[in-house]
C-alpha cells in the first residue's frame, strides 16, 4: 500500500481548474472575424461556458488578442479575447452574443 496521501480538490474540480464557471466539452465549427472582417479564420470549438471557449486550429499564432467568434452553425457571434495560446490551442474570453 502507498503512504502517497492524494488530496482531492475542492468542491469537484480538478485542482488544475482555474475558472470561475465551469465549461461543458462540445465539437463546433468556429470562425475568427478579424476586426475589419476581411480576413478570417475556421477553428473548432472544443469546450464552451458563459465566459469562455476553448478553441483550435492552425495559424492561431496569427489570430489578433481581440476578434469575434462566429458558431457557424449556430448563426450568431461573440466578441473574444485571448487570455492564452499554445501548440494550436486558445483559451478565450467571450462578450456578449450579436446576431450574425
Amino acid at each position: 500500500m502507498s503512504d502517497r496521501i492524494i488530496p482531492f480538490p475542492a468542491a469537484g474540480r480538478p485542482a488544475s481548474e482555474r475558472r470561475n464557471h465551469p465549461r461543458g466539452r462540445c465539437l463546433l465549427d468556429g470562425r475568427a472575424l478579424f476586426r475589419d472582417h476581411a480576413r478570417t479564420l475556421d477553428l473548432t470549438i472544443r469546450n464552451l461556458g458563459p465566459h469562455g471557449a476553448l478553441i483550435e486550429g492552425e495559424g492561431l499564432l496569427d489570430l489578433p488578442e481581440t476578434f469575434d467568434l462566429a458558431f457557424v452553425a449556430r448563426n450568431f457571434t461573440r466578441p473574444a479575447q485571448v487570455r492564452w495560446s499554445a501548440y494550436g490551442k486558445a483559451g478565450v474570453e467571450l462578450g456578449p452574443a450579436s446576431a450574425m
